[in-house]
């Protein structure tokens, strides 16, 4: 027992011993780490190094912690607890301490914990109350006191608050917090007889998105196939994202992905066809693999390889500006950071908040083992795309660069006035945004103006937006139109996109009440492929939906038909199970 009242400011966690033998302490602050507890595990190992049975042992796991290339800086510093602000406050801090052991570790929470019942305005003692907390590995305590801390803060003191946000950021991912983790790993998995169903194998053969995965080889691991999604850039060959890696061995079917955006419509498909619902998992990432989303990213190995380094810049440009941006976040209240942004400017704890999840995620870019991925990517870059006061001078960013600008930026470009490449980044900056109006501005001058910068366009993305507008201001005409030009201006670029243009050009014609048309464009879409059934039944769908049921039968027979010459039976089976519900309107 200590002899006069502690005053927690003289208090650091090398003072704080255990009445554990020394050297369990030191397998404890691995047990820690190992669960991404990194302030529990340099607590656990200060205290061992106060014993000279375990002082090397402990010694050497601080310096590797330290020295880890893979975790984030604040995982990597020892962080103290904050004085007082005033003498009055340490006076009411000592009394709180008075008679307490200053070697025992719960002593500061317990300590802390009295000082903020009896005054609950006081920011310090809530957030050394989440570091004594933290240091017992109760992390998920801790960021609840980190809550009360950054809330009495944010008004007047934005800095310490975000320092305070972007601990929490790192303690949210530890064991024990998995209930308030955000950056998770998904996982959907089949078993028994199921992934051995032909339709499902016969399914998953014909994928032209599932390939090989660029892995490196793994000693008794079965072949890892990647699922690709969208293309990033419009480099050829493409960059593309990977939605999940796909795992398949004798009676097991895994996905697994670290956004489940991506994950779940390939898991429904799966299940759809097998018959039987996948096993789900989600748990938190490990602290080195934080931001995994960022670099699922297939680059074709026959790419040139002296443009691996702007394509790797291109895709954590493309994560964090267009996608990341629109992901929910418990640490901002359940938002996604582009709806914090548009709060900030009246919500001071927001504004801390969703600073300092940029904060934490800049720390990630800044590990040693990313430096060559991340190719000094500047996160002002995303400051800015959220409206948020950029940290460093913006020598790194170009005032004009549109991919980059926030909402208002944009919205205060003036279409006519920008040269090609430029308004072709600002219609695909705005796009990331959500709104059809703001890239609406963008997406008409494109094809009102020099028809050149359609080059550097999605231009699927593009008539999408063009087909919407016209369909919600009740002008099928001018979607008709807009898809024609589609078709002509897709044949200029190799053609790639005309089965989609078609095929929404019979979408438009179904909805307009015009099926016959619209049926006689499917059939002309099918007659490229006698063999896709798969094709013929949503078409059919298509049809249906809208009440055409005889030109529906049609090609629901047909992709029965189809689907009996190839043995689809899950296609057959959902043909024949539209067929039935092929019946006047009335009576359904």
């Amino acid at each position: 027992m200590t002899s006069r009242p502690v005053s927690p400011a003289e208090i650091a966690v090398s003072e704080i011993a255990s009445d554990s033998p020394a050297l369990s302490l030191v397998h404890e602050g691995w047990n820690h780490l190992r669960r991404g507890r990194p302030l529990a595990a340099r607590a656990s190992w200060l205290r061992a190094a106060r014993s000279e049975t375990s002082r090397v042992a402990a010694e050497e796991a601080i310096a590797a912690l330290d020295g880890s290339p893979d975790l984030p800086g604040l995982a990597r510093i020892e962080i103290r607890l904050r004085a007082p602000a005033s003498g009055s406050i340490r006076l009411a801090w000592d009394r709180s301490f008075h008679g307490e052991a200053a070697d025992r570790l719960g002593a500061v929470a317990e300590a802390f914990g009295r000082v903020v019942e009896a005054t609950p305005d006081d920011a310090d003692a809530w957030f050394n109350l989440a570091l004594g907390l933290a240091w017992q590995g109760r992390n998920l305590e801790a960021v609840d006191a980190l809550e009360e801390s950054v809330r009495l803060d944010a008004a007047s003191r934005h800095d310490l608050a975000c320092s305070a946000w972007s601990l929490a950021e790192l303690l949210r991912q530890g064991g024990g917090a998995e209930s308030i983790a955000d950056d998770l790993s998904y996982s959907a998995r089949l078993t028994g007889a199921a992934t051995a169903a032909p339709e499902l194998v016969r399914w998953l053969e014909s994928r032209p998105s599932l390939v090989p995965a660029r892995l490196p080889a793994v000693a008794d691991r079965p072949p890892v196939l990647a699922w690709l999604g969208e293309e990033i850039g419009l480099d050829r060959p493409p960059t593309r994202r990977i939605l999940a890696y796909v795992f398949r061995s004798p009676g097991s079917l895994e996905l697994s992905s670290p956004d489940a955006t991506a994950l779940e419509p390939l898991r429904e498909q799966i299940e759809s066809i097998a018959g039987e619902s996948m096993r789900r998992e989600a748990k938190p990432l490990p602290l080195s693999m934080l931001d995994a989303a960022v670099f699922a990213i297939d680059i074709p190995n026959d790419a040139d390889p002296e443009e691996r380094p702007r394509r790797l810049r291109s895709a954590v440009e493309s994560w964090y500006e267009n996608h990341w941006i629109n992901r929910p976040r418990q640490g901002l209240g359940g938002r996604t950071p582009l709806e914090a942004s548009r709060l900030v400017a009246t919500d001071p704890v927001l504004a801390v908040e969703l600073s300092a999840v940029v904060a934490f995620r800049e720390q990630l870019g800044d590990r040693p083992s990313v430096v060559d991925l991340y190719r000094g990517y500047p996160f002002d870059r995303l400051r800015r795309r959220l409206g948020l006061p950029t940290v460093a001078p913006s020598e790194t960013l170009d005032p004009d660069d549109p991919t980059c600008m926030s909402e208002a930026e944009l919205d205060r470009l003036d279409p006519s006035t920008l040269e090609p490449l430029r308004l072709a980044e600002a219609f695909g900056s705005a796009l990331a945004f959500g709104i059809d109006d703001r890239a609406g501005r963008f997406a008409r001058r494109l094809l009102e103006g020099d028809r050149s910068a359609l080059r550097w366009v999605d231009r699927r993305s593009l008539f999408a937006l063009l087909v919407r507008e016209s369909m919600r201001e009740g002008d099928p005409e001018e979607a008709l139109s807009l898809l024609e030009q589609a078709v002509a201006i897709d044949q200029g670029y190799g053609g790639a996109d005309s089965v989609v243009f078609s095929t929404w050009r019979a979408e438009v014609l179904a909805r307009d009440d015009r099926p016959g048309e619209s049926l006689a464009t499917y059939r002309r879409l099918l007659e490229s492929n006698p063999d896709d059934a798969e094709r013929a039944l949503d078409a059919a769908e298509s049809l249906l939906d809208q009440g055409h049921h005889d030109e529906a039968r049609e090609l629901a027979e047909e992709a029965q038909a189809r689907a009996e010459r190839v043995g689809d039976r899950r296609v057959a089976t959902l043909a024949a199970r539209m067929l039935g519900l092929d019946r006047p309107s009335e009576e359904i």
